[in-house]
């Protein structure tokens, strides 16, 4: 096999902190992000690879999550998207994926207590590599909301 790689870079400044629900109670606002681990890597064309979402919520609970998550259909493919292990209980819409417009769509309810902490796992996207090059894959859109009722 030839050493043709495709790198894959998850960029921090795009991957998008998501400051999604702010509350002014008592002058306190609070955040989520969401992001991917690992946010870089480098792979070898045909290697498959497994990236996971993460939301981290460390001021408040929260019990919801949806999100839009792009990829450049010419560098790369999904395979598959994993659940398992998610801290998601219930999903509104099932994760899906489009290799075609290169789009993976998300939205899920965490049951009460709902989740409070850093790496709450989301999803495992499973990636082939299709060519060389970098390959950004990025959070569109996405919200985290708080589990406050």
């Amino acid at each position: 096999m030839s050493e043709t790689k495709v790198c894959i870079k998850f960029f921090r400044q795009l991957i998008i902190v998501i400051t999604i629900i702010a509350f002014f109670i008592s002058g306190t606002a609070y955040a989520a992000t969401l992001s991917f681990t690992p946010s870089a890597g480098s792979y070898k064309q045909n290697e498959t690879f497994s990236v996971g979402i993460y939301v981290g919520s460390l001021d408040k609970s929260m019990n919801a999550v949806s999100g839009t998550i792009t990829f450049p259909t010419n560098k790369l493919q999904v395979v598959s998207i994993s659940k398992t292990n998610s801290i998601v209980d219930f999903w509104a819409q099932e994760p899906t994926f489009s290799n075609t417009s290169g789009t993976i769509k998300f939205e899920g309810v965490v049951l009460p207590p709902g989740f409070q902490g850093g790496n709450g796992r989301i999803l495992i996207l499973n990636f082939k590599g299709k060519q060389t090059g970098l390959a950004e894959v990025k959070i569109s859109s996405g919200q985290v909301l708080a589990n406050d009722g």
